[in-house]
């Protein structure tokens, strides 16, 4: 009985051990000399990348992808570590920006996860559309007397219309059949002239000319809203609604559904006998369609609200602390023109000025959108600074990761660099580069004069080539790999599970 018994106990035990909901964190996926890589930075690296569609992405050559490159650049940093690059001035100068950069993206990542807490705000319209003159007399091949009675129509018929929408005696059914009859937009027509739920928890939507003009107007009022060649719109604000992000899918699926019946009984009186087919390809109305479209827009609005959450606290503060941008620096490539005791913005009349930015950029020769994201960052971050919620991040363990990764990241890019640091530019290819081409480039000025021009051009030279020849940088990075003896346990890796 005690052997039947510790068989038993050493069957659920394997079974348990087998179960994926029991793999720990602490697994080991990958071993190298000095280190190794734990099932839990594996989960931290997809949950990062991937937010919630984590799991969908975890294909077993996903995961071992994933794996060689964090492992590389764990690799990396001890080897650089051993050379003292870690402690040199480059590492250094850098060091403060990159932290900056670290802790800003620590705390985007935590307002993602955590933005199922704040409600989703719908602005639901309708509409009558009326395309302009001037586009439909470029895109269609109306003749004359079929665009000048749509000039009359935006003319005089344009108030007539308005008034007629907004008149009480116009129940729901009249208001539709009259923008049915009339709208020049499709699929609208079908469904009387509802659009989509229009997200508007944050200030950044497509369209956002509705929504702002709109947002004062009193409920279900039809008002004229106009976007330039585009054409016109009589519109009304018919519904706003905050939706929990439990209750979003329901929401849809009646939204939906709502459109579907409207869809259907537009085909039933029309005369058109091919109209069912050209309602089916815009409007879900089958079960399986309208399935697909709710979980199509619940994934659309997460994410929006998810992409937004970050901006919309940031443009919060701007108000809150009164920033200022001088806008002849609201393109950072202009910062390197200006003076370092100029300002370039101000937090509270506090003005911060261009010397310090520039520090923190180095680098004159990144590109005009790298300048750019490290302006926005370093604005970021000292907007955020002082937050309560902000400074907090520095205890979470996404913080810790995401610093340390960035840092190893920039470590074996210095490593990379030290590598090939022994084909620096000389003396004499600087100045057979400048016998090349000093009259097409450098119309007669000496080579003194144009030296810094003529390095900067030749390691840019060097740099594109470096860069088409993958196989090489493959190459020093698998010699790295061997030299710490990198094992990847793939026993461990199971297709979709992390």
């Amino acid at each position: 009985m005690r052997l039947y018994s510790k068989k038993v106990f050493l069957l659920i035990f394997v079974v348990i051990i087998s179960i994926p909901g029991c793999r720990r964190d602490s697994d080991v996926l990958a071993r190298y000399d000095g280190g190794d890589v734990r099932r839990w930075e594996m989960r931290t690296l997809f949950r990062l990348r991937f937010q919630n569609e984590a799991t969908k992405n975890a294909a077993f050559d996903n995961q071992h992808a994933a794996l060689r490159e964090y492992s590389l650049a764990k690799i990396g940093a001890l080897e650089a570590n051993r050379l003292g690059l870690d402690q040199s001035a480059d590492f250094m100068n850098r060091i403060e920006l990159l932290d900056k950069q670290s802790k800003i993206s620590a705390f985007k990542a935590y307002l993602q996860e955590n933005s199922g807490r704040r409600d989703l705000t719908f602005m639901e319209v309708q509409y009558l559309y009326i395309a302009s003159v001037s586009a439909q007399a470029r895109a269609d091949n109306r003749n004359p007397a079929e665009r000048s009675s749509v000039q009359a129509l935006r003319g005089g018929s344009v108030e007539e219309m308005i008034r007629k929408l907004n008149d009480p005696a116009m129940s729901e059914s009249d208001i539709e059949d009259f923008i049915v009859s009339r709208t020049e937009k499709p699929p609208l027509q079908f469904v009387g002239g509802y659009d989509l739920p229009i997200y508007i928890s944050s200030g950044s939507n497509e369209q956002r000319y509705l929504t702002d003009a709109l947002g004062p107007a009193p409920l279900k009022k039809f008002i004229l809203v106009s976007k330039g060649l585009e054409g016109i719109w009589i519109a009304r604000k018919y519904r706003v609604s905050s939706i929990k992000h439990s209750d979003i899918e329901s929401y849809l699926r009646q939204f939906f559904e709502r459109w579907a019946g409207m869809a259907r009984a537009y085909a039933d009186r029309s005369p058109d006998p091919n109209i069912q087919e050209e309602i089916e390809q815009l409007i879900p109305v089958t079960d399986d369609q309208i399935d697909q479209k709710v979980q199509q827009y619940v994934q659309y609005y997460s994410d929006m609200e998810k992409n937004n959450i970050f901006l919309d606290r940031l443009e919060s503060l701007k108000k809150r602390k009164n920033f200022v941008m001088n806008v002849r620096y609201l393109e950072a490539e202009k910062i390197f023109e200006g003076a370092d005791d100029d300002w370039i913005y101000s937090i509270g009349g506090n003005k911060i000025l261009l010397g310090g930015i520039k520090k923190l950029m180095r680098d004159s020769s990144l590109t005009a959108a790298e300048h750019q994201r490290i302006l926005e960052t370093v604005i970021a971050y000292e907007l955020f600074s002082g937050e309560s919620e902000f400074e907090n991040i520095i205890d979470f363990d996404l913080y810790r990761f995401i610093r340390w990764d960035n840092r190893s990241h920039l470590l074996l890019s210095m490593l990379a660099s030290a590598n090939e640091s022994n084909d620096a530019v000389s003396e004499s290819q600087m100045r057979d580069w400048y016998s090349k081409y000093s009259r097409t480039l450098y119309r007669g000025k000496s080579f003194d004069e144009v030296r810094p021009v003529v390095r900067m051009q030749l390691e840019r030279v060097r740099e594109v080539s470096r860069s088409r020849t993958g196989a090489e940088q493959h190459n020093w990075q698998e010699a790295l790999l061997n030299k710490y003896k990198l094992k990847i346990d793939e026993d461990e890796l199971d297709e979709f599970e992390l």
